[in-house]
């Protein structure tokens, strides 16, 4: 191979492939304060001209949602662009229009938008909360876990309640009583001194609300008393504590018994019925 042909052939290989072309040209079209003014080199940015006469390369879909709507001239003019709600509300924005959003799936992906009104003006947003309860460290939730984020389907909780308000949360009926897991181990737990994790893995267990308020794991299963020769089975008790109770037997021995750790004990052998 000639030494013209070599270096026309690496020339050639060396050459970068072509951006494949965007779907759509926005060319022309306007965004909030941004005019589309063409193609950006870079692979879906179009360049864009802010009423302020700067330009930017902008990503498309950004502009199509509504995610930029300037330069950044809009949050230096409202001068919150550091302020915890405007981090809160660009989260809100990317998890509902950005599909590598963190999320989206849950929201976007779902069909849940952004009200005309926030959407167009973060001001909007900030007046709104600050006059709905806002206070750093709440959550935003939305009361129909379908709906928009909108001033009628919004507000202001703490972190257990909007846990509380999840689409995934575990709806278990106690006593005729239907509740979230979460929030029926929180009643319970104000008046039993059992604590919240025990509770949680008997109400899972479908035990009765008895046994779930037992303070004694010993008292939530059966044993019965049987015939130490044959095995023959001569009595069953709700629980260990109720046999101690009424013969008046250290339950301790009992519970050897019925681990298998002896074979008798009072003269019957013990097992868990």
């Amino acid at each position: 191979m000639s030494v013209e042909a070599y270096v026309g052939t690496s020339k050639k290989c060396c050459q970068e492939e072509p951006l494949p072309k965007i779907a759509q040209d926005l060319t022309g079209s306007r965004f909030g304060r941004l005019t589309v003014i063409g193609r950006a080199a870079r692979r879906g940015y179009h360049l864009c001209r802010c009423d302020c006469g700067t330009e930017r390369s902008i990503y498309y879909n950004s502009l199509l949602k509504g995610l930029s709507k300037s330069c950044g001239c809009l949050r230096r003019k409202h001068g919150l662009w550091r302020h915890p709600l405007y981090r809160k509300y660009r989260s809100i924005l990317g998890r509902c229009y950005c599909p590598g959003t963190n999320g989206y799936a849950c929201y976007g992906g779902r069909g849940i938008v952004v009200c005309d009104e926030w959407l167009r003006d973060f001001t909007s947003f900030y007046c709104w909360a600050t006059q709905n309860g806002w206070v750093p460290g709440l959550q935003i939730d939305r009361i129909n876990v379908d709906g928009p984020y909108s001033p009628d389907n919004c507000r202001f909780v703490t972190g257990k309640t909007n846990s509380n308000n999840k689409r995934t949360n575990n709806v278990l009926t106690l006593n005729g009583k239907t509740q979230t897991l979460q929030r029926r181990v929180d009643e319970l737990a104000v008046v039993s001194a059992v604590n919240p994790r025990t509770l949680q893995a008997r109400i899972r267990s479908g035990r009765s609300l008895e046994q779930v308020l037992c303070q004694r794991t010993l008292g939530l299963k059966k044993v019965a008393k049987c015939d130490k020769t044959t095995g023959e089975v001569l009595e069953v008790f709700d629980g260990i504590v109720d046999a101690g109770t009424k013969y008046g037997f250290d339950t301790s021995h009992i519970v050897k018994c019925c681990k298998g750790k002896i074979k008798s004990i009072y003269g019957f052998a013990w097992r868990y019925f």
